[in-house]
């Protein structure tokens, strides 16, 4: 389900989109780990998993916690995340299970940074930017992760 361009959405069908997004990798983590044929590969998406099983989970909890004046307001967006997920190269190996992650979230960083600018100054401007900081966080700890894994 492709959403539209230069749309106008309210602050919670963002998140909501965000939450349905990251649910989506979260699945395919879940899948790519059951399927993974090396330890090390599962071991690290099994870490990858966890990391964005949090993200998730901090997106959902702020959609309830969040003010109204975030959760109301609209604010117009032009980039849409990608539904169906690109699928990652097969066979999955350390560095192609990080970089597929990195690039998937990639698309909500740039989803939540988009928002962030074109809306007006003040609160939602601001929670959108702390959300796509938490992102960028997350890839951080995936990057440092995936880095441990490849000196095992």
């Amino acid at each position: 389900m492709q959403h539209g361009r230069n749309t106008f959405l309210k602050g919670r069908e963002l998140i909501a989109r965000a939450v349905d997004y990251s649910s989506q990798v979260l699945a395919h983590l879940d899948s790519q780990s059951a399927e993974s044929s090396t330890t090390r590969v599962g071991m690290l998406l099994d870490s990858f998993t966890s990391e964005q099983r949090a993200l998730k989970d901090n997106l959902e909890r702020y959609a309830i916690d969040a003010s109204d004046e975030v959760l109301d307001t609209y604010v117009q967006y032009s980039i849409a995340l990608p539904d169906p997920l690109p699928e990652p190269e097969r066979p999955l190996s350390p560095e192609e299970a990080t970089r597929w992650l990195l690039e998937v979230k990639a698309n909500l960083e740039t989803f939540f940074s988009e928002v962030a600018e074109k809306a007006e100054p003040g609160e939602m401007r601001e929670a959108f930017a702390n959300l796509a900081e938490s992102v960028r966080a997350s890839d951080i700890r995936i990057s440092k992760e995936s880095n441990r894994m490849q000196d095992l």
